[in-house]
């Protein structure tokens, strides 16, 4: 049954005959500057919040609607696309990738040779210049392994802050979904405001028929200004989420356009297969192994001494000679040892790491899992057993107000109950969207190329 439907039948259980009394469907104007002593009535002329603004009207503050803005609204589609556009967060994952790029090709570059020129003199003989040139030459191939290994751990940072992007686009999700939850809360709090005036109406005209007390009346009446007080509360995180909402989108709120969507549809997509999502952090975790180990095998090639080679010219007077020379370092003080060790025990400590991950991911999906479970149990509770239960309250309350078996006060705490009844199912309907959105982030179901946002 739709929200609306919901409403209607519920209403048509509270809702007695009788004249001037609101049908469903009429607005509630906003009470949100009403006094204590104006609660008594509700002004058709209220101001309109700034976050309750129609798009149509372009944005808080004069601004005309922008790029922003759509006519019907922005839907979580439209969010995600401002966040992947504005976020500041992800605006910082992009420069976190562009360094592990760069610092990829400035690893395993060719030595530059070394020239060095000067002044020959020999006693008692003529003078000449000097020049000597020599260049190392990579043969043990080590630069091609470190390179390889940057490589590696380049694709490893990129696939880490792709699961860091995950975790910031879920988090715009939760945002968004704060809104929504924000705008079904008023929404019952309005029909809520709806059903305790029409109450409030019923036992006016029968305490001024004389048939009930003044006590029933005043109930009513309490009841009435609570309502109006709550749907106060309700504009105000209205406001609240909205901002919220705007602070993880790099802008303010009267920026954010105006939310298009419904807490009662799920965020998962159709046909999900948890086996067809790789979770980016451990593709990055395999990644680093790999280049932990490549690392270890250009540690162990460099003790390997690369040769140089040498070639030197010197000139005096009318003599000039030619010199060509193959160096090898000594390992001597130095045999390169201590690098591998280290290294190998980076290796160590990174695949330990891979380990305790793919645990942590394993038991986070089956506690994402068995949330989910847990909380569409709570959501079809509500609507299988405890709506049809309060309902049929209701209905058996307001029989026997009507045949005068029980005053209005019996009726009005059914009422009551059916308002409890609702804000908790807007709170179970809540929780069941953020299991959904753990489950995603769980799966890594949003996999996205970062370099290309």
């Amino acid at each position: 049954m739709s929200r609306d439907n919901r409403w209607k039948s519920c209403l048509g259980l509270v809702l007695i005959l009788g004249a001037g009394i609101p049908v469903m469907g009429e607005p509630v104007p906003s009470p949100m500057a009403l006094s204590e002593s104006e609660l008594q009535t509700v002004q058709d002329s209220a101001p309109v919040p700034i976050a309750l603004q129609d798009a149509n009207a372009g944005a808080p503050g004069g601004m005309p609607p922008g790029d922003l803005s759509t006519e019907m609204g922005a839907g979580l589609q439209e969010i995600l696309d401002i966040a992947l556009a504005q976020s500041p967060n992800l605006a910082v994952q992009r420069s976190k990738l562009n360094e592990s790029k760069m610092r990829a090709l400035a690893t395993g570059l060719l030595p530059n040779p070394q020239v060095g020129g000067g002044a020959k003199k020999v006693s008692g003989g003529g003078t000449g210049p000097l020049l000597e040139i020599s260049q190392e030459v990579p043969v043990n191939g080590v630069r091609q392994l470190e390179r390889r290994s940057a490589d590696l751990q380049y694709n490893a940072d990129r696939n880490a802050l792709m699961r860091e992007t995950q975790v910031i686009l879920i988090d715009v999700e939760r945002a968004f979904l704060g809104v929504l939850a924000a705008m079904e809360e008023r929404e019952v709090e309005s029909q809520a405001v709806e059903i305790s005036k029409n109450s409030k109406d019923i036992a006016a005209d029968r305490f001024n028929s004389g048939v009930i007390s003044s006590l029933p009346s005043s109930l009513a009446q309490a009841e009435y200004s609570n309502a109006l007080k709550s749907l106060n509360l309700a504009e105000k995180d209205v406001l609240l989420a909205r901002q919220e909402l705007a602070r993880t989108l790099g802008l303010s709120e009267p920026e954010l356009p105006q939310i298009n969507g419904s807490i009662h549809e799920s965020f998962l997509p159709p046909n999900l297969d948890p086996a067809n999502f790789q979770r980016p952090d451990k593709t990055a975790a395999s990644l680093r192994v790999q280049s932990a180990q490549t690392s270890v095998s250009a540690a162990q090639r460099a003790r390997i001494p690369n040769p140089v080679l040498g070639y030197s010219r010197e000139e005096a007077g009318s003599d000039t000679e030619n010199f060509f020379k193959v160096g090898f370092e000594l390992p001597i003080l130095n045999n390169g040892n201590p690098l591998v060790r280290q290294r190998m025990a980076e290796a160590g400590t990174v695949r330990s790491e891979k380990e305790a991950l793919d645990l942590s991911v394993d038991a986070e999906r089956e506690q994402a899992r068995e949330k989910l479970g847990s909380r569409k149990d709570a959501v079809r509770v509500y609507e299988e057993e405890i709506r049809p239960s309060i309902n049929q309250s209701l209905e058996a309350a307001n029989s026997a107000f009507q045949t005068g078996v029980s005053d209005l006060s019996l009726l009005l705490q059914t009422q009551q109950r059916l308002i409890e009844m609702e804000r908790g199912y807007v709170d179970a309907l809540r929780d069941l969207r953020e299991a959904e959105l753990d489950y995603l982030l769980a799966l890594g179901v949003r996999n996205g190329q970062i370099d290309s946002y």
